[in-house]
């Protein structure tokens, strides 16, 4: 009860400081349509009941089952560099702040492997100042068009083949770029 009162408290002082900020929903439903990589099993949802209890009250129950890959999701850094922070590791004060939006669409649509440059980011801050330190940086290369058609995302007509993959990213020369230039906690496309 004490939690309650504490989140109830919490909401109540964060509500007015929230309202000065515009919250964007970046997801994507998952489905049976959910594109995932060759081998994974397909998302799964399954209603295990949904009625009245035998005191008369509703009671609903369900299964979801989905690859770490599938939809929108986080990448840990131990996806790709051994030893590193796996999701549950991150700092949850790691996974918030001023967001800075980076857009590559047209040379991604020119390119379905170009990764974000140096120079992509030394551009924004050409136009817009510095990327604040702890930003969360989002790549926007135009691929949310494309979702949920696998073809499309994977960017081959064969994505049952991960050796036919195309898509944009944003690691280069084995840098984490922006991090390393810029210092912010995160990268997304």
């Amino acid at each position: 009860m004490a939690l309650v009162s504490l989140l109830v408290l919490l909401s109540l002082r964060l509500t007015p400081i929230l309202a000065q900020f515009t919250v964007v929903d970046l997801t994507f439903d998952l489905g049976e349509f959910t594109p995932v990589f060759p081998g994974n099993p397909p998302f799964n949802f399954t209603i295990l009941f949904r009625g009245k209890t035998g005191g008369g009250g509703w009671y609903e129950l369900n299964y979801f089952g989905t690859t770490e890959h599938a939809g929108t999701h986080v990448d840990a850094p131990a996806h790709y560099s051994k030893g590193s922070w796996r999701v549950h590791e991150i700092p949850a004060s790691n996974l918030v702040g001023p967001a800075v939006v980076i857009d590559v669409s047209q040379k991604a649509t020119d390119n379905p492997d170009y990764q974000l440059s140096v120079e992509d980011v030394q551009a924004w801050e050409t136009t817009y100042g510095r990327i604040p330190h702890g930003a969360v940086v989002l790549v926007n290369s135009g691929r949310d068009s494309l979702y949920p058609d696998a073809s499309l995302v994977f960017g081959t007509p064969t994505p049952e083949n991960v050796s036919t993959f195309h898509f944009p990213g944003h690691q280069s020369r084995g840098r984490h770029i922006p991090h390393k230039e810029t210092g912010c906690h995160r990268c997304g496309s």
